[in-house]
């Protein structure tokens, strides 16, 4: 036939080749060629190795048969049929000539048909997906839309699956963690609109999440073009060999830490490790018992781990914290074993550092050469005697001064290097008995919230008309026939507001001060909606209350809105002397 009717089709050839830059045909249902231009033409014929160009589907059926099936399965009179199919020609071994096809209906027996050769993109294309094919890294790319282009690497199709072009990146993310792509989602505005410079909306992104058991990091990377948001390059890594590493990192500076502990005091440490031994046990046998109960023995545990230096297995206790909903509910085995695993592995190595300790007093070199002096100058006998005799029964001070050193590494932790931390007891107080231990055990949670909700940031001190510096006091004295032990701090004040809600929430009474101090002390109630490593939970103090009780002692706290808190504990010294 011929290619193109002069007299006949003079005028509609015009239009024809007017409309678009492309090769265009013209053809009906079965694929026959009515019109056809002259860049048509010339495609067609580079493409196949014919001069006869009547029936676009013959010519095309031994590379792209299912062109007729698209036609036929077309029911509407007038529409897209396809849009940039590709069709692939191997005119040699790697020589490739690929076009891409539209068909559009006009009418009956009327086919628009445009084709273009992309061979040059397309070998782009495949030399970009050898090269994502070829690294460590997952590799997305995003339109300011938000919708995704087709290319990706393999190692994120391994990760998180095939990506369809055109799908929503949240979309695409969503099977994997929901709430990550909520993020996502929610946050796309804020980044395309321009509502914050780019690095600081991308900040905001989040960057992490755990696919097929895999930990893996998100990073953004924002393509402009003159100066506009283009496209958004998303690039992900596996974190494991990372992870890990700092996970190393951090046991070997917690076996540091406890190391320098125990040989400070190396009795007092194996006496928490026995104690935190017993602990795991109680929590992770198949019949704990009471929820609450085990809950309060992990909350305390935690507490104390980290106190000793252990903070990658406090870490641990509060992952675990937080996966229960409330104190009531029961640990999962799967956390109960993990648990009992970590801490069997650290007991393993901690252990015979410390060893058995003998009973045996400790002298600084201060105390020796006072003694010595006393010898030298002809002290009695009873009098040294008295001396050694004291030495041998902890001080309290002692207690207080290192629950003053952990206050101040929470502080730091915390950002809150404006605290001071002061310690005042005698040094001739000592202990009456073993039974203030369990006390110590406890208290440190009293410590932690006040150095976690108590003490303010400097920031908001001086916002407030006080002084930079924040202070907080340890205080222990015998009064008559009782010894008190007090934590007072300058800070913010317990927020009553923030407990009245929690306990009306809970149904309790809320309205009195005795109402609200009960509440303080009760499971599940804190003024705070977060869990932290310091605390967050509302069970330390309802522990160290009973504790206390236990012991035939009385627990206060007063409390003033920007002025802070005193807790103080009354022991009769009967009690805890057993005299």
């Amino acid at each position: 036939m011929a290619l193109i009717d002069i007299e006949a089709e003079y005028a509609a050839l015009l239009q024809f080749i007017h409309l678009s830059p492309f090769a265009l045909a013209r053809i009906d249902e079965d694929g026959h060629i009515d019109l056809l231009n002259a860049r048509g033409a010339s495609l067609l014929m580079q493409s196949i190795d014919t001069i006869e160009l009547d029936n676009l589907f013959d010519l095309l059926d031994p590379v792209a048969p299912e062109l007729r099936a698209m036609v036929r399965d077309f029911d509407a009179e007038r529409g897209l049929i396809c849009e940039g199919h590709r069709i692939v020609f191997e005119r040699d071994v790697g020589d490739l000539q690929v076009l891409a096809l539209t068909m559009r209906k006009l009418g009956p027996g009327h086919i628009i048909v445009a084709l273009s050769d992309i061979s040059k993109v397309d070998a782009a294309h495949r030399a970009r997906q050898l090269l994502l094919d070829h690294i460590s890294e997952g590799l997305l790319t995003v339109r300011r839309d938000g919708r995704l282009m087709a290319e990706c690497s393999v190692a994120l199709v391994q990760w998180l699956g095939s990506p369809k072009e055109q799908m929503f990146f949240w979309d695409y993310i969503a099977p994997t963690d929901a709430g990550f792509a909520a993020s996502l989602r929610s946050l796309w505005w804020m980044f395309t609109e321009g509502a914050l410079p780019y690095e600081v909306a991308l900040h905001e992104f989040p960057q992490r999440l755990h696919a097929r058991g895999i930990p893996l990091g998100f990073s953004y990377r924002p393509v402009l073009q003159r100066g506009k948001l283009s496209h958004l390059l998303v690039v992900v890594r596996d974190l494991s060999a990372e992870l890990e590493k700092e996970r190393l990192d951090a046991e070997k500076k917690d076996l540091l830490d406890a190391v320098s502990m125990l040989t400070r005091d190396r009795a007092r440490y194996r006496k928490f490790l026995l104690e935190a031994n017993a602990m795991v046990a109680a929590i992770t046998e198949r019949a704990a018992g009471d929820p609450l109960r085990v809950a309060r023995s992990l909350h305390t545990l935690r507490g104390n781990a980290l106190f000793m230096g252990l903070s990658l297995f406090a870490q641990r206790c509060r992952e675990i914290e937080e996966r229960c909903a409330t104190p009531e509910q029961a640990l999962a085995e799967e956390d109960r074993q993990s648990l009992k695993a970590q801490w069997d592995a650290l007991y393993g190595r901690l252990e015979p550092l410390v060893g058995e300790v003998a009973p045996g007093i400790s002298l600084d070199a201060q105390e020796y050469q006072s003694l010595l002096q006393r010898l030298r100058e002809g002290a009695s006998n009873e009098e040294i005697i008295e001396r050694l005799e004291a030495r041998a029964i902890p001080s309290l001070k002692g207690h207080l001064l290192r629950f003053a050193a952990h206050a101040r590494q929470l502080a730091l932790a915390l950002d809150k290097p404006n605290l001071r931390v002061r310690v005042d007891a005698a040094e001739s107080l000592r202990e009456p008995g073993d039974r203030l231990d369990v006390f110590w055990t406890y208290f440190v949670h009293a410590l932690r919230n006040a150095v976690d909700h108590g003490v303010e940031s400097e920031a908001e001190r001086v916002a407030a008309g006080k002084r930079a510096e924040a202070e907080l006091t340890l205080r222990a004295y015998r009064n008559d026939d009782f010894l008190s032990i007090e934590l007072e701090d300058d800070g913010r004040g317990v927020d009553w507001s923030a407990i009245r809600d929690k306990a009306r929430a809970r149904g309790m009474a809320a309205e009195s001060d005795a109402d609200l101090m009960e509440a303080l002390f009760r499971d599940g109630i804190s003024s705070r909606d977060e869990i932290s490593l310091t605390s967050g939970k509302g069970l330390g103090l309802g522990a160290l209350r009973d504790a206390v009780v236990a012991l035939g002692a009385e627990l206060t706290v007063e409390s003033v809105a920007r002025r802070g808190t005193l807790l103080r504990v009354r022991f009769p010294w009967t009690t805890l002397s057993g005299a």
